[in-house]
């Protein structure tokens, strides 16, 4: 068998060194893409938000509506009331990111 050349595995052990680097959010470039990735969560964060105020508004409206036999309108009141309370946590959310984007400028 032969020998490897110490030099092929150092150069290998360089690239392995920078690929966990990368993915481990400390090598060059990493910055961008977190924050990046930050930014696709938050957005999936307020999505989230609307859907899930929308959807508790719903089914406590239903609860309430068979409890009392009013049919539809607590169910239409407290969806509209869960949609007003999703898109202010949106508002609030936004706002929070505004300023921390604002943040890492100044820095």
């Amino acid at each position: 068998m032969t020998e490897k050349d110490p030099r092929d595995l150092d150069k290998f052990d360089a690239k392995l060194k920078a690929a966990r680097d990368r993915i481990e959010g400390r090598g060059e470039g990493s910055k961008k893409s977190s924050y990046n990735d930050s930014l696709v969560a938050v957005g999936y964060r307020m999505s989230i938000e609307l859907v899930v105020g929308v959807c508790v508004g719903l089914g406590l409206g239903w609860l309430i509506d068979m409890q009392m036999g009013t049919r539809p309108w607590f169910m239409i009141g407290l969806m509209f009331l869960g949609m007003v309370a999703g898109i202010f946590n949106v508002v609030r959310l936004s706002k929070d990111v505004q300023r921390r984007m604002d943040k890492d400028k100044r820095d």
